[in-house]
């Protein structure tokens, strides 16, 4: 499998570091989308979406061991695992007409690296991004906490510029509203 990724890689630097990222991170992302879809099969899905999404993206990771590229591999897995949640959740709904399960599950920090920070506000910011929706904390974390301009979230998360425009300033609404309260 991991053949089919290099091959959407066309210098031979970066598939080498592609091929260290997969054999370093591939259990921890195995980890967070199953924390979301709770099955083997969907989880294996999304992790190779990620996976798909990382390789055409490897101009965007730096070192393979700092917390940034965990970070980055982290909420691509996530936002991944979430879509196919999403897509299974639709369905449901149209076949049941209700649907019993939580919408939320068990959110994956990935602050450690601003925690290690004695700053008190920014350990209030980072907190009250986890607080938001993921959709929003997701595209807040690549904007503002790993400094990736619009244009690429939209490459890295595969939604349009105009929509990271628009969900980036909805979630700076919501953490406005959380910060003041």
């Amino acid at each position: 499998m991991i053949a089919l990724y290099m091959s959407l890689i066309e210098e031979e630097e970066q598939q080498n570091k592609f091929e260290q990222l997969y054999f370093k991170y591939r259990s921890l992302m195995f980890y967070i989308a199953d924390e979301v879809l709770h099955q083997a099969k969907d989880s294996e899905d999304a992790v190779q979406e990620a996976f798909i999404r990382i390789a055409k993206n490897m101009d965007k990771i730096g070192d393979v061991e700092c917390s940034a590229t965990k970070n980055f591999i982290g909420i691509i897995t996530k936002r991944e695992a979430m879509k196919i949640y999403d897509k299974k959740k639709k369905r449901r709904e149209i076949m049941e007409s209700q649907l019993s399960q939580d919408s939320q599950g068990n959110e994956t920090n990935f602050f450690d690296h601003i925690a290690d920070k004695n700053s008190s506000e920014v350990n209030q910011v980072a907190l009250a991004i986890e607080e938001l929706p993921y959709k929003y904390s997701s595209l807040m974390t690549l904007k503002y906490v790993l400094g990736y301009s619009g244009e690429e979230i939209s490459q890295i998360v595969g939604l349009t510029q105009n929509n990271v425009r628009q969900q980036l300033y909805k979630g700076r609404k919501l953490l406005e509203k959380i910060l003041n309260n």
